[in-house]
């Protein structure tokens, strides 16, 4: 009996740091499945969300982001889908919440762009 409760607790222990453990490796994130490109956003990095229209069937392809990035003159990265059929995207160069605001502007003026919104931690007040 005391060998299955020993047995017991050294299970639960590995377990338990298993789990605890599992979350602090720096997972590397993908545009996509197939996507060869990976990024690791860097803390604090300017990000965008963006919805696009149906016409957009692949927000993550290297020719679109390269397009969208000449179109705006500045330079995107894909990073991730969203919930609802939005995309996150880094935007490179660290510009600041004006500049940001500005890069959302000119994206929603795409007629395949829905909206364009920076990225933000969002607090219920």
């Amino acid at each position: 009996m005391r060998r299955v409760c020993a047995v017991s607790v050294v299970a639960g222990l590995i377990l338990i740091t298993g789990c605890a453990t599992a979350g602090t490796d720096s997972p590397t994130v993908r545009g996509s499945e197939d996507s060869k490109n990976t990024i690791r956003p860097r803390l604090g990095a300017a990000q965008l969300i963006i919805k696009f229209s149906s016409a957009v069937t692949d927000p993550s392809q290297a020719e679109f982001v390269d397009t969208l990035s000449k179109d705006i003159g500045v330079s995107l990265a894909y990073l991730r889908p969203m919930s609802g059929g939005a995309h996150v995207f880094i935007v490179k160069g660290a510009p600041d919440s004006r500049q940001l605001q500005d890069i959302s502007r000119r994206l929603s003026k795409r007629s395949d762009v829905i909206y364009a919104e920076p990225d933000r931690i969002m607090r219920h007040q």
